[in-house]
């Protein structure tokens, strides 16, 4: 069943570090494969997850995909965060 966009089991909490890591990836895909699409996504959820750092310029732990509101707003430099800074 879904609800929202979300089917049974599945959850839209992510931590920050996906948002960041995952740039280096898809933009390694986009130029092995010649497809300009997968940087774009990257991009766009880097930016998304960085538009929402805090007055300090900290970015929290956990979000949620659905909303952007902040799960877990503690900020670190451990699991969880710190490959969005990579």
């Amino acid at each position: 069943m879904c609800v929202l966009g979300v089917r049974k089991g599945e959850t839209t909490e992510t931590c920050a570090a996906g948002a960041g890591s995952l740039l280096l990836e898809f933009g390694a895909l986009s130029r092995l494969t010649g497809d300009p699409a997968f940087e774009e996504a990257a991009r766009k959820a880097f930016f998304a997850t960085w538009n929402r750092r805090s007055d300090l310029d900290l970015l929290g732990n956990t979000i949620d995909l659905r909303d952007g509101k902040w799960l877990h707003g503690v900020s670190s430099t451990g699991a969880g965060i710190d490959s969005f800074f990579e």
